[in-house]
């Protein structure tokens, strides 16, 4: 193929998804704000809680409970949104 062992391969995808690893976070749900479809979520590394993220509007106005991990876009500049329920 390449030339490549498995290892290094699987190294070289590892540091291809590294930006894809700082964009995409799971974190725990802290605060509902249904009415204007934000959720504020708390995330473990480094502990912090976000500021209001929108939720994903799946077309059946589903939004996240307080407690439950979800998985989220968090960008350098502290907003994101809230794609799903884990």
């Amino acid at each position: 193929m390449n030339g490549k062992n498995p290892q290094e391969q699987i190294n070289e995808i590892s540091e291809q998804l590294t930006p894809l690893k700082e964009l995409l976070c799971v974190g725990t749900v802290s605060t509902i704000y249904a009415s204007e479809h934000m959720a504020r979520v708390k995330w473990s590394a480094p502990a912090a809680v976000s500021e209001k993220l929108n939720v994903v509007q799946r077309g059946d106005g589903w939004m996240p409970s307080v407690g439950q991990s979800v998985l989220c876009v968090k960008r350098k500049d502290g907003g994101g949104f809230v794609l799903g329920g884990l």
